[in-house]
């Protein structure tokens, strides 16, 4: 259907980035499938980006997108702000663009899982004792559990906001993080690690927060680590590159999620833990905030350094260059998020930069 000059509508606008386009207007809407949905102040739906046209000469827009973007959830926008001379073509009543790569799992439940085993081998005893009694137990079940639950609800209705807490985007041309660029709102990894970890020190949490708090600690800590997470805007974190991996079409990001971990973690892979060196328990050792945002340049760099292959067609060697950096990235990742616990809740001292 078309959109038409005059409707009610609105646009998040930010750095150049388009971030979501909210359209209320009079009739039905048809979703790919056929489905029609007659708008309404409440009406929430998930579908298919099929088309996506944005031009306003007054704010200088002139976005076209063909791409399918599969797995979207909106719900309706507060703010309604009219826009003359406006056209969008569309077939959903909200638009979440591409910048926002809901579809990114980083490591896979699999990956998320190493990472939290890793930090407990590092954790200090009083880190240790607080890990028990929070998650009842510190087995791989209840790692899994809490590590890989801010995936498993970031598409329902009370979490649906924080899907861009799993990643940040940094420009091409930038070598490092700048939040008032990057994420003026808060709402990305970065920042979202430095608040879940003083939320995690809060005595006045009940243990359900506090869970909580341990669950999307040790999960972003290993999405900042999947250096597509720290990516670019452009091509979403690699979702939107086509690559093939043995016959395979797939996207970039999943290569890099999904389909290289689980060839070598399936029965009888060539996966071996990586052992941490033996003293790996960083008893004492003081944690910065700080130091979040230099993961993240790390994590940026890779990006240009190691995460794009040569061409469209993925061999062997890029594969296992691939792999050698995934198990590197889930090392330091849990060697990390170990130093963060240690000082949040064990006996490691937090610092803070003058």
């Amino acid at each position: 259907m078309f959109i038409t000059p005059g409707m009610s509508r609105k646009l998040s606008w930010l750095n150049g980035k388009l971030l979501s386009a909210g359209i209320v207007a009079s009739g039905n809407f048809t979703l790919p499938d056929g489905k029609v949905i007659p708008p309404g102040p409440d009406t929430r739906f998930s579908g298919n980006i099929v088309a996506l046209t944005i031009k306003n000469k007054e704010m200088g827009l002139n976005i076209t997108s063909d791409t399918l973007i599969p797995n979207w959830y909106g719900e309706k926008m507060d703010i309604k702000t009219p826009m003359p001379n406006f056209l969008i073509r569309c077939t959903l009543l909200l638009i979440l663009t591409s910048l926002n790569p809901v579809t990114a799992r980083a490591w896979g439940p699999e990956g998320h899982v190493q990472v939290g085993l890793l930090a407990l081998q590092g954790l200090d005893p009083i880190a240790s004792s607080w890990i028990q009694d929070v998650l009842g137990t510190d087995d791989s079940a209840a790692i899994n559990r809490a590590c890989n639950w801010p995936d498993q609800v970031r598409e329902t209705p009370a979490w649906v906001w924080s899907a861009s807490q799993h990643y940040v985007n940094i420009p091409r041309s930038a070598s490092h993080y700048d939040r008032q660029r990057d994420c003026p709102d808060g709402l990305c990894v970065t920042e979202a690690i430095k608040k879940y970890a003083d939320q995690l020190g809060d005595p006045r949490l009940d243990k359900r927060k506090q869970w909580e708090a341990f669950a999307w600690l040790c999960h972003l800590v290993g999405d900042l680590h999947q250096p597509l997470h720290a990516g670019y805007w452009e091509d979403r974190g690699g979702n939107n590159i086509q690559v093939s991996y043995k016959g395979e079409a797939i996207n970039l990001h999943r290569f890099w999620d999904r389909t290289l971990i689980q060839e070598h973690l399936k029965p009888h892979g060539n996966w071996q833990k990586p052992a941490l060196a033996p003293n790996s328990v960083f008893t004492g050792k003081p944690w910065n905030p700080a130091e979040i945002d230099a993961w993240t340049d790390e994590s940026h760099t890779l990006v240009a350094e190691a995460a794009y292959p040569p061409g469209k067609i993925i061999h062997a060697d890029f594969a296992e260059n691939t792999w050698l950096l995934i198990r590197q990235q889930w090392l330091r990742a849990g060697q990390r998020l170990a130093r963060i616990l240690n000082a949040v809740v064990g006996e490691a001292e937090i610092e803070f930069n003058q």
